[in-house]
């Protein structure tokens, strides 16, 4: 029997966890700078990469990677892989309205792949590799990260047809839900980039 306080409680820690804005921190404290009024403004690792370089924007993908990842890797110690989820999509949620900069925060990609991976490993990396085919043939990041977390639940559904309990282990009907959700969540986190996707005035080095 699930206890709903504690529940509550623990998606309230994730939402929080996930709303730790590692790139505004990060920026803030080595280089004494507001990346909020940098380049897109985004608190993401692309947006840090652009004005700092390759090293700093891998730093502070792996930090918002793992709010995601871990918080779904501990919880799966102590709850099945629906409750996780939850948890996952609190971290999403922290990550994209931070608490802690106004309900101002990134685009979610790194958080929600350390989500994804931490939930079904093998189908990340297919996610992964549509990302990186994306990237290479558009050279639109943004496009790529939202087809790329879109494939997933589709991926989750078509593992059903491969044997999926082997894919996944512990595969049901709330993990495709959430993860589509998820993928709603990311769409709405790009809705500026799908605009100027739209006018054709996307930056091609990267989204927002």
């Amino acid at each position: 029997m699930i206890n709903m306080t504690v529940m509550l409680i623990l998606v309230l820690i994730s939402f929080l966890i996930g709303g730790i804005p590692f790139g505004y921190l990060y920026v803030k404290l080595k280089h004494k700078e507001d990346i909020r009024t940098m380049g897109s403004g985004n608190i993401g690792s692309t947006n840090v990469y652009r004005n700092f370089g390759k090293r700093d924007g891998a730093i502070v993908f792996i930090f918002d990677f793992l709010k995601g990842f871990l918080i779904v890797f501990i919880s799966r110690f102590f709850y099945d892989i629906s409750i996780s989820m939850f948890f996952g999509i609190a971290a999403i949620l922290g990550h994209v309205f931070s608490v802690y900069l106004k309900f101002k925060g990134g685009k979610g990609i790194a958080t929600t792949l350390g989500v994804f991976i931490a939930i079904a490993p093998f189908i990340s990396i297919l996610s992964i590799i549509v990302w990186l085919l994306i990237t290479k043939f558009t050279k639109y990041v943004s496009l790529a990260s939202m087809i790329a977390v879109g494939s997933f639940p589709i991926f989750i559904f078509i593992s059903q047809f491969l044997g999926g309990n082997i894919w996944l282990n512990e595969y049901n009907t709330t993990v495709f839900l959430t993860s589509a959700v998820i993928f709603l969540l990311v769409l709405f986190s790009h809705r500026t980039n799908i605009n100027r996707l739209i006018k054709g005035i996307e930056n091609k080095i990267g989204g927002e």
